[in-house]
């Protein structure tokens, strides 16, 4: 599993052959096979791996993490620090996943796991103040991992992100 995610996460799934796998697995490819007979199979299998790395949250945990937080600053704080957190320990499988999410269906579904995750603390960060559908909406696609990617790449330090983030949330 570790060497298929590594491989995916290097040269994405439809870039790697089962040769490759099989060889950085130090394993005959018929074992590689007979384990794992398509690639939704096998990167079904690994997505569990890549999302313990990533300490993704169930979205049913999203109101754990606003105890105490009484102000919606506070609120943001912690749905900032959740979800980008999430996104930086899993940065080169979410960039993998949501590149090749509409070839492979098990990519798709990671991809809405994670969607869910973050709606479900987006949802519960705003519960304390404004949280009509279009808040939620704007929310949602500014804490999106593609607009997090992009303020990474263009080299926007990870504290003005937030900063940014949470003042246009909060007006």
């Amino acid at each position: 599993m570790e060497s298929a995610l590594a491989l995916h996460e290097e040269k994405g799934v439809l870039g790697t052959s089962w040769e490759e796998i099989a060889r950085k697995a130090d394993h005959a490819i018929a074992t590689v096979y007979r384990n794992f007979p398509t690639v939704d199979q096998l990167v079904s299998t690994y997505v569990s791996l890549a999302f313990s790395a990533m300490q993704l949250p169930e979205a049913e945990d999203a109101p754990k993490a606003y105890a105490g937080a009484q102000s919606l600053n506070q609120r943001m704080e912690r749905l900032l620090q959740e979800v980008f957190g999430c996104y930086e320990r899993g940065e080169p499988f979410l960039t993998m996943a949501y590149r090749e999410q509409h070839q492979v269906p098990a990519l798709a579904a990671a991809v809405a796991r994670v969607s869910t995750m973050r709606a479900a603390f987006v949802q519960e960060a705003l519960s304390a103040g404004a949280s009509n559908p279009q808040t939620l909406q704007v929310v949602n696609a500014l804490v999106d991992f593609p607009v997090w990617k992009s303020l990474k790449d263009h080299g926007v330090p990870k504290e003005l992100a937030k900063a940014v983030a949470t003042k246009l949330v909060l007006g």
